[in-house]
């Protein structure tokens, strides 16, 4: 059986979904509302033996039945259960936040992508860390300056148009935004701030899933399609590297090429959404077949 996990459905999990459904695997898909309000769960754990038991509506499973995983839940959200004091709304978040993160760890089938400590859809760094992690694994990466205050910036934004301002101060950083007009009235706020350098060049996003990668970038009417490019032999090693240090199985990472031909890494997302407008079927396929074991073949 095929298990996918959602925060609510979304258009890649149901392209996971019907891919497995057309093979003839059983395919459970669950959201966030159906595991708080519509299942039956029992999950064991003795000296000897760990796993769980589903009951959803009139079907009957356990983890035992489950050979292949994805997961795009990051977590649970109070507001999922409206008739607790919000006390009680954010403990039973928590609770089933860990429930969850044991469950999926205790599976000996291959989950795309195993959970993380901080969310059950595997590791989701902040932009500082992940440009860090990517010059760390010997990939290029556009200049990057935290700095204490807006006053500090404002030099940099009025010497240097293309940059990028983000408030560090404002909203939790898993939600800020990058704001590609810095304005002069920054330099009144008081905030953190991060100024990020501007590439220019042609944009590539390369998805690895295993050890297979699937290259695409934008045509002229900002369509996602298949690139055949050469793609230097540096950045394939600190993908490699990088994926496994992010723990993942599957990633799509954002690059620009500037006019030198340098590639200029700037981030990755855990959903392979340019690639998958790109391929179709044919990575939905591959990522399938790999989730169940297939290797993607």
């Amino acid at each position: 059986m095929f298990f996918i996990l959602d925060h609510k459905e979304t258009g890649f999990g149901q392209q996971l979904k019907s891919n497995a459904t057309e093979k003839g695997i059983k395919t459970i898909y669950l959201t966030s509302q159906d595991i708080v309000h519509d299942i039956l769960l029992d999950y064991r754990l003795t000296d000897h033996d760990e796993k769980f038991l589903i009951r959803a509506g009139n079907f009957e499973f356990s983890s035992e039945d489950i050979f292949g995983a994805y997961c795009g839940l990051n977590n649970f959200w109070p507001d999922l259960w409206p008739g607790f004091s919000s006390t009680d709304a954010q403990y039973a978040a928590q609770e089933t936040y860990a429930l969850w993160l044991a469950m999926l760890s205790s599976l000996t089938c291959r989950v795309i992508n195993k959970p993380a400590l901080d969310t059950l859809a595997g590791s989701l760094l902040s932009v500082t860390e992940t440009l860090f992690l990517g010059h760390k694994h010997g990939l290029d990466i556009p200049l990057t300056l935290v700095l204490e205050s807006g006053q500090t910036a404002s030099a940099l934004i009025n010497d240097h148009s293309s940059v990028e301002y983000t408030d560090l101060g404002n909203k939790p950083w898993a939600a800020e935004k990058q704001d590609n007009k810095p304005e002069s009235s920054h330099a009144l706020n008081a905030n953190h701030c991060r100024i990020t350098e501007v590439v220019s060049g042609k944009l590539v996003f390369i998805t690895q899933v295993g050890d297979r990668f699937f290259s695409c970038t934008k045509n002229g009417k900002d369509a996602a399609v298949p690139i055949d490019i050469l793609i230097p032999d540096k950045v394939y090693a600190g993908l490699r590297s990088l994926q496994k240090v992010l723990n993942l199985n599957m990633a799509e990472y954002y690059f620009r090429i500037s006019k030198d031909q340098s590639w200029i890494f700037s981030g990755y997302g855990r959903v392979p959404e340019q690639s998958v407008k790109a391929y179709g079927k044919e990575i939905i396929d591959y990522i399938v077949n790999y989730a169940i074991g297939n290797g993607g073949k």
